[in-house]
């Protein structure tokens, strides 16, 4: 329903403020979804004729005559029968949820895939939704007050206009892209995951209260370590950051400017490390966070999502072909490299729960603070699909229940694979494969642990490591040569990285994202349980009120997949100091 809408009467209010042209009163126009979007489109215009008649109402002439114009026609992008499926299998899992008992409330949920290759929406749905009936000759008050009371807001189209945490999802998008693509950093290279802090002083913490040391940015993605992101933010800089997810489509994002001013005269930026973790001060829209993945998944090509393909007249001519125009976000080099370091998120990180049946998939997690929302985004080579579950008044989603959006994914990815081949994501030129230090991501030398990783030939390390140098031996550069057949990951020091475990959850307080104050939640976790408190990063301190922020997932399962981890929360505090969650 959300994704149509639905037609009704016009009211004296719509005709007053002139929302629509040439309508009269009685005439039915588009009220929600795809029937508003487009009503002038859809909609003809009416006809009209003058006729005499006598007292008996018998016509005794004619006059002139207006003939109607009949409406055109939109040619959807939505696949009907996945549409129908996609619903069916969103309805099942929420019912089941619910008379379960895993989760008696369990009624929110936001789904769409899409084709990256042209921007495609082929399914959506949104839950709970509402009957279009109920409208086309005027609702009830009861059925009115129905909809309008409801908490998970049934009128509301969560794929396109609900706004949610991202959580670690955000990781991706506004750390890890703008470093691989302009700063020269490389999947290889490592940070020190170690006890940091913002620059407030808070901590940032992982989810086991433990660190790793010595950790990649293929493991950091694998696992989801808070540390390493933020520390990876911060050598980007959150203002790089902010600008990437500016290109990768997002419109919810706020810039310090007067259009970001609150009601209490503050003004907000997104401009911070708590981004990250996705930390923000708005949400994002579900449709949005899977146009970023698709881009991704596009070889770094950005496609606006489109829901109609073309406008036809009543005869089946084509008056108008919508295309979306692609525009180049990140290399292809650095598409490459973020799906093959998501493809592990799968295989061994936070997202085995989502493995397709003979389908190759790349895809990351998120988790909010206190399991208010769940996220997975994820890929293959034909489509990309978001999915959201959570509750729009904050309420904890119930440990049984933390699955629940995985499963739909995998639920929908497998029905919209049928009939196709397995692939890989294609490997483009501008990428080679090399042995480094698993340590260092330099060129080993004798003593050092190797992994295999892949690179953008610019960035191919052409220095040694100095960490396991073991005295006066004779090298020469052409014992380190790079290869295409080198062997896969060997890394000696994955032992040494937190891998996840399920239902570890963390909460990280920090990176306020006004210029005045505040404590904003973030964080993310990798095994086990933990509350994380994280940082500011504003000039100033006081009090500050945020919503739902920054994300969190927990790092590696091999069966479960479970995905934990928190990102923010409501931050209060008259003094600045961080918020705890438990």
């Amino acid at each position: 329903v959300h994704a149509l809408g639905y037609v009704g009467e016009v009211s004296a209010y719509e005709i007053e403020k002139g929302l629509f042209k040439n309508i009269t009163q009685g005439s039915l126009v588009g009220k929600a979804g795809l029937e508003k979007t487009y009503d002038k489109y859809l909609r003809g215009e009416d006809g009209a004729f003058m006729e005499e008649v006598d007292v008996a109402g018998n016509v005794v002439k004619h006059y002139d005559s207006v003939q109607p114009i009949p409406g055109k026609n939109l040619k959807l992008t939505i696949d009907y029968e996945l549409q129908k499926e996609l619903e069916a299998f969103t309805d099942k899992h929420l019912a089941f949820l619910r008379s379960s008992g895993i989760a008696p409330g369990a009624r929110a949920a936001a789904v769409v895939a899409i084709d990256p290759r042209n921007g495609a929406v082929r399914a959506m749905v949104s839950r709970p939704g509402y009957d279009p009936n109920w409208f086309v000759h005027g609702i009830s008050s009861k059925n009115w007050n129905s909809i309008n009371n409801d908490p998970n807001y049934p009128m509301n189209n969560k794929v396109i206009t609900g706004e949610y945490p991202p959580g670690s999802t955000f990781k991706i998008v506004s750390t890890y892209a703008p470093a691989l693509n302009e700063k020269g950093d490389t999947l290889a290279t490592t940070f020190m995951d170690e006890p940091y802090e913002y620059p407030d002083g808070s901590p940032v913490n992982n989810a086991t209260r433990s660190y790793g040391g010595e950790t990649t940015i293929r493991k950091a993605i694998q696992n989801s370590i808070n540390v390493v992101a933020v520390k990876c933010l911060e050598q980007v800089t959150p203002a790089l950051g902010l600008k990437y997810l500016d290109d990768f489509g997002f419109t919810t994002l706020a810039h310090g400017t007067e259009a970001d001013k609150d009601a209490n005269g503050n003004i907000w930026s997104d401009a911070n490390l708590a981004t990250a973790l996705g930390g923000i001060t708005n949400g994002v829209k579900n449709v949005e966070l899977c146009a970023a993945y698709a881009a991704i998944a596009n070889g770094g090509n950005y496609i606006k999502p489109i829901y109609y393909t073309q406008i036809l007249d009543h005869d089946g001519n084509v008056l108008i072909e919508n295309t979306s125009v692609s525009r180049s976000v990140i290399k292809d080099s650095t598409a490459y490299l973020l799906t093959s370091a998501m493809e592990d998120v799968v295989k061994k990180g936070t997202g085995t729960a989502c493995q397709l049946d003979n389908m190759t998939v790349a895809g990351k997690t998120g988790t909010t603070e206190d399991y208010n929302d769940l996220w997975f985004v994820g890929y293959t080579p034909y489509y990309t699909c978001a999915v959201w579950s959570g509750y729009d008044n904050n309420e904890k989603i119930p440990e049984d229940a933390r699955n629940f959006h995985k499963n739909l994914w995998k639920k929908v990815m497998n029905r919209i694979h049928e009939g196709l081949d397995d692939k890989d994501f294609d490997m483009p030129s501008s990428v080679e494969k090399a042995s480094v230090c698993s340590e260092t991501g330099l060129l080993p030398r004798a003593g050092c642990p190797t992994i295999t990783e892949y690179f953008d030939i610019s960035s191919l390390p052409t220095e040694y490591c100095d960490k396991h140098f073991y005295g006066s031996s004779d090298y020469s550069e052409n014992d380190y040569s790079y290869s295409e057949d080198t062997d896969a990951d060997t890394d000696s020091a994955a032992a040494a990285i937190p891998t996840a475990a399920p239902d570890g959850t963390d909460s990280t307080a920090g990176g306020d994202s006004t210029d005045n104050t505040g404590d904003n939640s973030g964080g993310d976790n990798t095994d086990n349980t933990g509350d994380n408190s994280g940082g500011d990063n504003t000039d100033n301190t006081g009090d500050n009120s945020g919503s739902d922020n920054t994300g969190g997932d927990d790092g590696s399962g091999d069966n479960t997949g479970d995905d934990d981890g928190g990102d923010t929360g409501d931050d209060t505090g008259s003094d600045g100091d961080p918020v705890e969650y438990y």
